[in-house]
């Protein structure tokens, strides 16, 4: 009876070793998956940086060309010119949005975030929150968009915020230039807006100029 008992006990402990072992086998094996997937993960990104790394050196070198061109042709009063320097210019900023996606998610995520807050403060011409949220957008995610244009713009215009007309020009003047993967919804409502928004009465010339009046002479009798 001790005997069976025994034999028991020791083809429990060996059936338990089993099961450890088995489940050792499979946890080394799923770490070593991971650990597989994360290295094939890296070489994909690798990849992709080297690819993006060469389409940026390649688009900054036809910006460069093109920009120097300038000094002796002044080509920059050729539309076309102005054409082919804004073309480059979205190139590179749609390498540098690539570049942050693969290796910044959560930039690009709160990049995104902060533009489109940006652009819901337009709508309720609250110009000064847009400057502060637009300007946050480019800092987070240098590049992205048209964050940096119209960051720059308001600047400029920053002291008439309060101005109706400049307001209606800001709009304009972002929907005209710097709509480029701007908010698709915010673009919608402040085209709407613009459309709508009064025109400035203009103030009327009043000349004060007096014009000499010619002195009639009698004959003398």
């Amino acid at each position: 009876m001790n005997k069976n008992i025994s034999i028991l006990v020791f083809l429990g402990l060996m059936l338990a070793a089993a099961i450890i072992s088995v489940r050792s086998y499979n946890q080394l094996q799923k770490q070593k998956k991971t650990n597989q997937d994360l290295v094939a993960q890296l070489e994909e990104k690798e990849n992709i940086n080297k690819k993006l790394k060469q389409e940026s050196d390649s688009v900054t070198k036809q910006l460069t060309k093109l920009l120097i061109s300038t000094d002796n042709s002044g080509q920059q009063t050729d539309p076309k010119w102005n054409t082919q320097k804004t073309t480059l210019i979205k190139e590179l900023k749609n390498i540098n949005e690539k570049y942050t996606k693969v290796n910044n998610q959560s930039a690009y995520q709160k990049a995104y975030v902060l533009e489109k807050e940006g652009f819901e403060a337009l709508e309720k011409n609250d110009f000064q929150l847009a400057l502060q949220k637009i300007s946050l957008a480019e800092q987070t995610s240098s590049g992205f968009h048209m964050c940096f244009e119209i960051s720059e713009l308001l600047k400029k215009k920053q002291k008439d915020f309060k101005d109706p007309a400049t307001q209606k020009e800001i709009k304009q003047e972002i929907i005209e230039k710097y709509s480029w993967k701007g908010p698709a919804e915010s673009l919608k409502i402040l085209k709407m807006q613009v459309k709508d928004a009064p025109v400035k009465p203009v103030t009327p010339v009043v000349t004060t100029t007096k014009w000499p009046v010619k002195k009639i002479i009698k004959p003398v009798n």
